[in-house]
């Protein structure tokens, strides 16, 4: 079992809200290099940036890898959590 840490900045999306509202998520894999490295209940941990706020990141929840990575068009029900157009791009994550 391998261990994660995916990021995410306040500043582009506001991942506070999205993990409280969402048993399920989908985070995006920017480092293609551990695509094949992820595995089926792997742990992963949920960090915020400080967004330029300092003092304000963090670990804000632990959860474990259900889907192995996989391309695909961001999650509809994230969009409204993006302040960027970020959410357009087709991306690779594991849920």
């Amino acid at each position: 079992m391998n261990t994660w840490i995916f990021q995410g900045n306040p500043k582009v999306f506001d991942i506070n809200t999205y993990i409280k509202n969402h048993k399920y998520i989908w985070w995006s894999l920017r480092q293609e290099h551990f695509l094949d490295k992820i595995e089926l209940d792997d742990e992963v941990f949920l960090w915020r940036s400080d967004g330029n706020n300092r003092g304000t990141g963090g670990i804000l929840a632990k959860a474990k890898v259900i889907s192995l990575p996989e391309e695909r068009v961001d999650d509809e029900n994230a969009k409204n959590y993006w302040y960027t157009d970020e959410w357009k791009k087709v991306r690779t994550g594991p849920y």
